[in-house]
């Protein structure tokens, strides 16, 4: 799955419309959907920044709905319902950039086949499970704390990566943003 320039800037303009509806108005903003590329199903993460520091992420690991459809509502959850932040406020949403991750399905894999900065990781162990997409990488290079810091995410011991139960799984994704 390939989009090209003018497709991505359109999907984000979509989000930045969901975007300023729900923090404005509280409402649902809703729009036919232009082009049939964005029925397909796919995982997809909308995560918002502020000065360049996380401000809300949230999103589907498998393809549970249409791309434009998960595009909207985890914009919508991004801004209102990601736990660890606040909501976005209207005096914000000038600050706010918006980044969309489109990702291929999630394949079982052998640690030593996760390459830093290609793929996006999820680990599962019992009813355990977390995921970092491919740009976390970026911020935590090292091996050792990325996959620590990812056990953790998932209510884990930071060794958990180096446990024979601990299932791995790979994904890349199309990442665009404003």
């Amino acid at each position: 799955m390939n989009f090209s320039e003018e497709q991505k800037k359109e999907l984000l303009e979509y989000a930045r419309l969901v975007l300023i509806a729900i923090i404005k108005d509280g409402t649902k903003f809703e729009e036919d959907c232009p082009d049939t590329n964005y029925l397909e199903s796919a995982g997809v993460f909308v995560s918002l920044h502020k000065d360049k520091e996380l401000r809300g992420c949230i999103g589907y690991i498998e393809p549970v709905e249409s791309i434009w459809g998960a595009i909207a509502n985890n914009t919508i959850s991004a801004a209102t319902r990601d736990i660890r932040f606040s909501n976005v406020s209207p005096e914000e949403l000038e600050q706010i950039t918006i980044e969309i991750s489109i990702l291929t399905r999630a394949k079982e894999c052998r640690l030593d086949e996760i390459e830093p900065g290609k793929h996006g990781v999820i680990i599962k162990q019992g009813h355990h499970q977390a995921t970092y997409l491919p740009q976390v990488w970026e911020d935590l290079s090292d091996k050792e704390q990325f996959f620590g810091t990812l056990c953790q995410k998932a209510g884990l011991g930071s060794d958990c990566w180096t446990n024979e139960a601990t299932k791995f799984y790979k994904y890349e994704a199309m990442v665009f943003s404003e």
